[in-house]
């Protein structure tokens, strides 16, 4: 009996019935039935088992009459139920198609778009630098796929790559992957356990999200946007496992979280130097940087980041760490800049080793509600979670930090193996017409030495008092030491602003400045006006710093020091 379909899925249907197939593909063939069966599936139209025979009839003996059907086609009740047989194959073939998907052979071939163009069936498409991609396209464990060009790739609707291979993209202007429809988006990458996946300089608009099964996966210097949450992932990158590493990159604007990881998976990215704003446009209630649990003997690490917030969006935090299914987490927020989101920090559940140190956290109030949000810091768990949290700057958010549960927080110890110098510098931070640098809502003490509890000034004990709320405002509540405080010896003049400067702008290749208030200077960063944090400049030189390695154009730069951070522009020539 004759069948005209090879797809390899509909082969093993096919064996079950002891259908022999023999028909060559015929993509005509299957576009032109693929119209008729979907009519015939239609509960409106072509019910008529005539016509269905008559078409059947023609198609399979190679007729094409236009008279109504003849026996001698299908001469007997056999014959027509193999065809019927047929129809409900080919139907699963075209259903199939809208999905269909070439995979490469895994016989170790370094494919790139102009050789699947060559041998893929269709499922690549182009020439030059433009390429569209058809169907979804496996890269089989043992081969790889290099995008290196300047190419534009643009994906079908429904279509899926998934990595089982090697993949590499990047180039000195950089590949742009994107949908062919921005309103239909393609469904995304899915990086495969063993996969490895290497994303340098690469442009990623209006897709459906990276999901990172393996932990081989490397982002560099990219740009992803306007994601879709239209399949498993909830975020712009999901990562399922391993160490996966996104650095410089521009992630914006994106339907969920920029990164994320679930709850009761281990995962332990290395999230740096990233320009992150505006996620989570579908104003769910999930922050940009959403993760769970490390792993014992793994630690995330979020450095030297931006994490802006939409102000349209009242409902999106800046960053979360939380474990709630048991186990253990450990991570390191550094270095961040935070700022305009429901709240700034969070860190949810036990079993949680955190610490967090040399933020800039700012304004974290878009919701508003000091019942539902709005801390700079929030740590919430039992005590088997701990914190160590010094030299941040937590300036105009609804709370400073609150402290919740049993959590264990350190936030300066006069004891130096602590490791814990305190160096906080609290601005402003307040709602109801009541300031809130610090608010124990914990019965553990905590100790607070050496911090700046109101910036500019150097405070008395019973101002101080009156920003920290603790067992003297509630007998259950723990108590602060928040004996000797920094704003007098170390926190910058209230005329430090005004009086900093950098020059010469536009700078050729050294950049100086000056410091008339003899203010220490930790660090000196350089973003792009993207926000891509460039260069960090920390051993800092009298003679100042050499900007020779940066291209021409306009840049920003902030000079971050104990208790507040200097911004400005800067024109390189």
């Amino acid at each position: 009996m004759l069948v005209v379909i090879i797809n390899p899925a509909v082969r093993i249907i096919a064996a079950v019935f002891n259908i022999r197939l023999v028909f060559k593909w015929n993509s005509a063939f299957l576009r032109s039935s693929c119209l008729v069966v979907s009519r015939l599936n239609s509960p409106k139209r072509y019910r008529n088992i005539q016509v269905i025979r008559e078409w059947l009839c023609k198609k399979i003996n190679g007729k094409h009459q236009n008279h109504l059907y003849n026996s001698s086609l299908c001469p007997n009740n056999e014959t027509l139920a193999m065809r019927l047989i047929t129809l409900t194959l080919l139907s699963f073939l075209c259903s199939a198609s809208i999905y269909s998907q070439y995979a490469t052979p895994g016989t170790g071939v370094h494919w790139t778009l102009d050789s699947l163009v060559l041998y893929s069936g269709g499922a690549v498409l182009g020439a030059g630098q433009s390429f569209t991609l058809t169907q979804s396209l496996e890269v089989a464990a043992g081969d790889s796929l290099f995008i290196l060009s300047n190419s534009d790739l643009a994906i079908a609707s429904e279509v899926q790559v998934t990595i089982s291979g090697f993949i590499e993209t990047g180039s000195d202007l950089g590949p742009i992957i994107h949908s062919v429809d921005d309103e239909n988006p393609y469904q995304g990458f899915r990086i495969e356990e063993g996969a490895t996946a290497i994303f340098v300089n690469t442009d990623f608009p209006d897709g459906g999200g990276f999901k990172l099964i393996s932990g081989e996966v490397f982002f560099s210097n990219c740009s992803i946007s306007n994601q879709a949450n239209i399949s498993t992932s909830s975020a712009a990158i999901e990562c399922f496992t391993g160490s996966p590493s996104i650095s410089n990159c521009t992630i914006t604007f994106n339907d969920g979280a920029a990164i994320s990881s679930p709850a009761n998976i281990s995962c332990w990215p290395q999230i740096a130097g990233n320009f992150i704003f505006g996620n989570n446009t579908l104003n769910s209630n999930r922050p940009q940087i959403n993760l769970g649990p490390s792993g014992e003997g793994n630690t995330i690490l979020i450095q030297f980041n931006t994490v802006s917030g939409n102000d349209f969006l009242n409902q999106v935090g800046g960053i979360a760490v939380a474990n709630l299914v048991g186990g253990i987490s450990n991570v390191l927020i550094q270095g961040n800049s935070i700022d305009g989101n429901r709240y700034g920090i969070a860190i949810l559940g036990n079993g949680i080793t955190a610490e967090i140190s040399d933020n800039i956290i700012v304004n974290n109030t878009t919701q508003g509600d000091p019942d539902l949000g709005g801390s700079g810091i929030n740590l919430n768990g039992n005590n088997s979670s701990s914190a160590i949290v010094s030299n941040n700057t937590i300036s105009q958010n609804l709370w400073g930090i609150t402290v919740q549960g049993t959590f264990l927080v350190d936030m300066g110890n006069l004891d130096f193996a602590a490791n814990s110098p305190g160096n906080n510098s609290f601005s402003v931070n307040g709602n109801g017409g009541q300031i809130y640098a610090l608010y124990n809502n914990s019965p553990n003490p905590i100790s607070a030495v050496n911090n700046c509890w109101i910036t500019g000034q150097e405070s008395t004990e019973a101002q101080i008092e009156d920003v920290i709320f603790h067992d003297t405002d509630d007998s259950s509540l723990g108590l602060v030491n928040y004996a000797t405080e920094i704003c007098g010896s170390v926190g910058l003049e209230e005329d430090f602003y005004s009086q900093f400067k950098v020059f010469p702008n536009p700078v050729n290749d050294m950049l100086r400045w000056e410091n008339p208030t003899a203010v220490k200077l930790d660090a000196i960063r350089i973003y792009s006006l993207l926000g891509n944090l460039v260069r960090i400049h920390t051993n800092l030189s009298p003679q100042g710093i050499d900007l020779s390695y940066l291209n021409e154009g306009l840049y920003m730069i902030e000079l971050q020091a104990v208790s507040g951070v200097y911004r400005t522009t800067l024109i390189k020539d």
